[in-house]
């Protein structure tokens, strides 16, 4: 296929001086993960640091941000022009993947976006690929595109609405219940530990159980979708089709959320046999349940 055919993709990435530590790290996760999985998918790919065309380089990144097909964003380090670059990709809706070594914090406006956790070793590297490529298809196939900017700007736009009732008790109703949404929301946010999908429980069922499940990977090596996979079917042995999100806790634990109406069923002997067939450490389960 020829160059002027192919998608597009612009690399956001932090740079550093060459030979530093942030450079080797960016085109570590590059080289590896990101480039093989690009090319895979037949995309142009530009990176920042690797540019040779004659001009203002920062017009062309700008460019490149505002108009390409796909930005594949590293978060890592929480770097300024990253996140600067990653505001005007978010400004013009279109599709974008974030990566993020474990050891970085994001916000918590973007920690619930399209956003994937690598360990920076090899032993990660598949599953990374994996995970990549899975994102990718998604990001390119969504058919609304949503990101902080436009998620405040919709919640502007429904204050604005409600302002304009003539129905006064309506209008103060509204705007009482999105101001404790508002609050429910951010306070999940900025206390990962506690949340327990409590919102997404709220919006799917009048009763739902969700079971927390986390553990510490004694072998770095096991993939993350093989777990949730064999958590799936498990269920599915029995007749029961469950949702399951992996997330990463902020104490660097794995954690394994399932959401359905009979998860306690067997949710016992499943804890066994992760900790055996994965070799995981410490498998520790919690089950929370709504009644609406």
């Amino acid at each position: 296929m020829d160059s002027k055919e192919k998608k597009k993709c612009f690399i956001i990435t932090p740079i550093g001086n060459e030979g530093s530590e942030i450079r080797k790290k960016a085109d570590g996760i590059i080289d590896a993960v990101i480039e093989p999985v690009l090319n895979d998918l037949d995309f142009d790919i530009q990176i920042p640091h690797k540019m040779n065309n004659p001009g203002s380089i920062t017009t062309q990144i700008i460019d490149q941000i505002l108009n390409d097909d796909l930005v594949v964003a590293n978060l890592t380090g929480l770097n300024p022009n990253v996140m600067y670059e990653l505001a005007v990709r978010h400004a013009v809706r279109k599709p974008i993947v974030c990566v993020v070594e474990n050891s970085t914090k994001l916000p918590f406006d973007i920690i619930t976006d399209r956003v994937i956790f690598y360990d920076d070793n090899m032993f990660s590297v598949s599953s990374t690929k994996h995970e990549l490529t899975k994102m990718i298809d998604e990001a390119m196939n969504q058919n609304v595109i949503d990101n902080p900017i436009y998620r405040s700007m919709k919640d502007k736009r429904m204050l604005e609405t409600i302002d304009n009732s003539k129905d006064e008790t309506a209008t103060a109703a509204y705007k009482y219940l999105i101001e404790r949404f508002d609050k429910i929301e951010r306070y999940f946010l900025t206390n990962p530990q506690k949340v327990t999908q409590y919102v997404d429980s709220v919006i799917v069922s009048h009763s739902v159980s969700v079971a927390s499940i986390s553990f510490e990977r004694l072998d770095p090596s096991v993939r993350k979708h093989e777990i949730l996979q064999f958590v799936r079917n498990k269920y599915a042995d029995i007749g029961i089709e469950v949702e399951t999100t992996y997330v990463r806790s902020v104490s660097h634990r794995d954690v394994i959320r399932i959401k359905n109406g009979n998860v306690s069923d067997i949710l016992k002997s499943l804890v066994s046999e992760l900790s055996e067939k994965f070799g995981l450490k410490d498998v520790q389960y919690q089950i929370t349940n709504y009644s609406l």
